[in-house]
């Protein structure tokens, strides 16, 4: 049992994380040309909060989450609904 967990640190120090410069493309704002290029359904799949406790409560209550983006009245108008199954 000792050597699994000697060779499962050693693994684990041998593994390397990618090159910050390589996440600045996922920080880039997305061209969006239209409301209705973002319209539809959604999957959510991560949040933040500085609540304590908040993602103890999440996990034990929440399955799944998503998004539902549709056209409001108004021209630059969008309705945001939030689904959550338990």
């Amino acid at each position: 049992m000792e050597f699994v967990a000697v060779a499962v640190i050693c693994l684990l120090s041998a593994a390397q994380s990618a090159p910050v410069s390589n996440c600045e493309s996922l920080l880039e704002r997305l061209p969006i040309r239209g409301r209705e290029e973002i319209l539809g359904k959604w999957v959510h799949i991560g949040e933040g909060s500085n609540l304590p406790g908040s993602a103890a409560i999440t996990q034990m209550f929440v399955d799944s989450v998503w998004l539902s983006l549709t056209a409001a009245e108004q021209e630059d108008g969008i309705m945001f609904s939030q689904i959550q199954k338990s």
